[in-house]
């Protein structure tokens, strides 16, 4: 299963009884997505500091971490290994 659009990704984790898009969660962790989806299922978040978490959605909405949490520096370095992670050249 690929995902067009975080809302997407966001319906199907919700849709699981999961709650890692949940407004008031995000907002205590001062959560914020930088990107839409990348090849299908990756997506960059920043959590309340100027540095840059790739994530993945399993096909039931469940996310992951790719790599270290909060590992990129900047949003482009993100960008590049998501589109790694999901063999974009």
């Amino acid at each position: 299963m690929t995902f067009e659009t975080v809302a997407e990704i966001k319906a199907a984790n919700e849709a699981t009884g999961q709650h890692w898009f949940d407004v008031n969660i995000m907002w205590v962790f001062g959560t914020r997505i930088a990107t839409e989806v990348i090849g299908g299922r990756y997506f960059i978040s920043s959590d309340d500091t100027p540095r840059f978490t790739v994530r993945v959605a399993a096909d039931d909405g469940r996310i992951d971490t790719i790599g270290e949490f909060r590992e990129h520096e900047t949003l482009g370095a993100a960008i590049e290994a998501a589109k790694t992670a999901a063999g974009i050249t």
